[in-house]
């Protein structure tokens, strides 16, 4: 469901831009500057949730993120300037990565033997995310809703799967944080992300 979730609002963003712009009178290069910050911000901080939900409180990192995720999401649908919607961004790529990708992780780690069988659901989940979120775009547009209800949907069901997730009984059990542990992993995965003599 969080992939699913994800990628319907990916999809539904890249599909919901031409009527965003004209609600808001977003120059091109405002929406060049929306897609391309966040992605930046995302690029420095995803090395570091993922190396905290790795050597530290995963469960945590997944709340918080999904938490962050859906109050982004909240926040795009109230968005009347592009400083909003740039803020609604900026928050939701890296909240994406935290909520997404170790939920993903988590998933892979709960039952080995089931790797494969879960990874074909995941991707699966996340293809008819891809498909959903332009045909809701469109369903709107046609009985003449908005791209606000969208994301405020959106939003609604991911706060419902967090606090699904937080009421969820587990048996992992959380490590204490080893800072020193976190700081020199998350410089090896720097300059194993983006120094040049890594290629």
């Amino acid at each position: 469901l969080i992939e699913f979730i994800d990628e319907l609002v990916g999809s539904g963003m890249d599909a919901s831009w031409p009527l965003i712009k004209k609600e808001l009178g977003l120059s091109y290069g405002q929406i060049g500057l929306c897609m391309g910050l966040p992605a930046l911000v995302a690029g420095l901080v995803d090395p570091i949730t993922s190396v905290l939900g790795d050597v530290a409180k995963r469960r945590l990192v997944v709340l918080i993120g999904g938490l962050v995720f859906a109050g982004a999401l909240l926040l795009r649908g109230s968005s009347h300037s592009l400083d909003s919607l740039l803020l609604a961004l900026v928050l939701f790529y890296p909240a994406s990565g935290a909520f997404v990708n170790l939920s993903q992780a988590t998933l892979m780690d709960v039952a080995p033997g089931k790797r494969k069988t879960n990874l074909a659901r995941w991707t699966f989940l996340g293809s008819a995310g891809m498909v959903a979120g332009p045909l809701v775009i469109g369903a709107l547009f046609v009985v003449q809703g908005s791209w606000r209800h969208f994301f405020w949907a959106a939003g609604g069901l991911s706060l419902w799967v967090v606090f699904w997730l937080w009421h969820a009984k587990t048996s992992h059990q959380n490590q204490p944080i080893v800072w020193r542990q976190v700081a020199e992993t998350v410089v090896d995965a720097f300059n194993l992300m983006y120094l040049p003599w890594n290629l």
